[in-house]
């Protein structure tokens, strides 16, 4: 019995796959060279990001203002720190240029821009097609019709397949031409198919504000903070040190890994800290801190344990995105995942061609 609609179904599967085929093709390949991006990048660039063991680490208001004096006239946006040995301290400025210091003696060992090095690159043309604002709106776009062309793909696959199983699920080396080309189109599908819709849906929530917030509403209430704020003092009188701000934080989480320490973007705007929680089943288990930027004052401070659901949910949503769950081997199964897509997109088109040659 063949699927309602289907004819309809197969020609929209047909032209959505055609037009967002050179989108998608783009965007798989450089999320499979980013997969093991937290692995390769520091193995390929030692020089920024490990240096030798040796000392307590410096304050961070002097690693902040010796990355200041690197990088003059920019504003800091966050700093990236680890309990890692030998791991290198990052200074993060609002205009995408990351500095990197020694975490004992704030020497600079170089300064990279977010989308510079090979990585960088990588992660451009990932987000934006190396096109700005309107590349980043066509990858958006085509992340939402590749969910689409893998919705209508599996329904229009599933019938034949609930008729003879194995034929639809293994390879058949005696067919050629277009059946050959159908054969594994339909194969490396299944087999993978799930792993690029999981991708490309989990992908929707960090490029849509609504659909981020709508996870939120569905879920549960933000991390974020509305409505905190810091409390500027009088005049004359000096606020807290940077460092208290990181002992406060190591207080309330002290199992934490990674911390991002986020300062203020307005004089009366609060500290944010991010604080990863290296017990976690994931790699963005985040706890939020929020403090008082003058007076060090705990605002709000949510352990990841006891965030809503829809914290949860999203920091979940984001791992899975960028293969963080299940260490080195939900790194593989990413992997796979996206590097099948070249084969779909060329049996794909190739069953095109051939479906429209004269006979």
């Amino acid at each position: 019995m063949a699927a309602p609609g289907r004819p309809l179904i197969f020609q929209l599967h047909l032209w959505a796959a055609l037009t967002v085929g050179a989108v998608l093709l783009v965007v798989a390949l450089t999320g499979a060279l980013l997969v093991f991006r937290p692995e390769l990048d520091p193995a390929f660039n030692r020089d920024l990001f490990s240096v030798a063991a040796g000392g307590p680490p410096l304050a961070l208001d002097e690693l902040v203002a010796a990355a200041r004096r690197a990088h003059p006239g920019a504003k800091v946006d966050y700093v990236r720190l680890t309990r890692e040995p030998g791991a290198t301290v990052q200074v993060a400025f609002l205009d995408k240029q990351v500095v990197f210091l020694h975490p004992a003696t704030a020497a600079v060992l170089g300064q990279r821009g977010r989308y510079e090095g090979f990585f960088g690159r990588c992660e451009q043309w990932h987000r934006f097609l190396w096109l700005g604002a309107a590349g980043k709106f066509i990858a958006r776009a085509g992340a939402m019709l590749t969910a689409f062309v893998l919705l209508t793909g599996f329904y229009l696959w599933l019938p034949a397949v609930l008729r003879v199983v194995r034929t639809g699920l293994t390879l058949n080396f005696k067919l050629q031409g277009r059946a050959w080309h159908f054969n594994l189109h339909r194969v490396v599908g299944f087999y993978t198919g799930a792993v690029v819709l999981a991708s490309a849906l989990t992908g929707l929530p960090q490029s849509f504000d609504w659909m981020e917030h709508g996870v939120y509403l569905g879920w549960g209430a933000a991390p974020a903070g509305p409505g905190l704020h810091s409390t500027p003092p009088p005049a004359g009188i000096r606020g807290v040190s940077m460092q208290s701000w990181l002992e406060a934080a190591q207080r309330l989480v002290p199992g934490a890994g990674a911390m991002m320490v986020y300062l203020p973007r307005k004089p009366d705007g609060p500290v944010e800290i991010f604080a990863m929680d290296r017990t976690a089943v994931h790699e963005n288990a985040r706890s939020y801190l929020f403090l008082d930027a003058y007076s060090g004052a705990v605002l709000r401070t949510t352990p990841y344990g006891e965030s809503t659901r829809g914290v949860k949910f999203y920091l979940a949503v984001v791992s899975l995105h960028f293969g963080q769950f299940g260490g080195w081997a939900g790194r593989v199964i990413l992997l796979a995942g996206t590097l099948a897509v070249p084969f779909l997109t060329a049996t794909g088109v190739l069953m095109f061609l051939q479906r429209r040659r004269p006979a």
